[in-house]
């Protein structure tokens, strides 16, 4: 990007920069929202691979935790371009950070339908389930090394 200072509102105004640090802050929450339900869900495979049945409890813990992240990752993927052109000035998709970003939050949904097919019980691609899940928080590391340098 060079030096942003001459085009990049957030190097220059105080509240520019304030809201410039929302969408960062916002996608550290949602990260540690996906290995929460990362960890929720290896828990629910070490259980069925044990053969000691899954808990109706612990189900339900990595399924709400995994909706709220899913949403909280797709807001926090369109909050960045905006955030990108309307308080940086940039192009929308003009960093490899917006790229990377974009392909996780695409992982992050196909992720999501596996996981809703297996709720729903019309799926049983579980092992498919639980690599895409382990890909998309793998991804939001890339996408959090690759944004850092964004920072203003």
């Amino acid at each position: 990007m060079g030096d942003p200072s001459p085009i990049d509102p957030a190097a220059r105004e105080v509240f520019s920069r304030f809201l410039a640090y929302g969408h960062p802050f916002w996608m550290v929450v949602t990260t540690g929202l996906l290995a929460l339900a990362l960890r929720e869900g290896l828990s629910l495979r070490k259980a069925r691979a044990r053969g000691t049945g899954i808990s109706s409890r612990a189900r339900m813990l990595h399924v709400k935790v995994a909706r709220v992240a899913v949403v909280a990752l797709v807001l926090g993927a369109m909050a960045g371009p905006l955030s990108a052109v309307y308080l940086r000035g940039w192009s929308a998709f003009g960093t490899l950070h917006a790229w990377v970003a974009s392909s996780v939050a695409t992982l992050a949904i196909v992720t999501a339908v596996f996981g809703l097919h297996l709720y729903r019980g019309t799926g049983n691609r579980t092992a498919l389930h639980g690599w895409l899940g382990l890909a998309t928080v793998f991804g939001t590391a890339a996408a959090f090394l690759t944004g850092l340098v964004l920072l203003p």
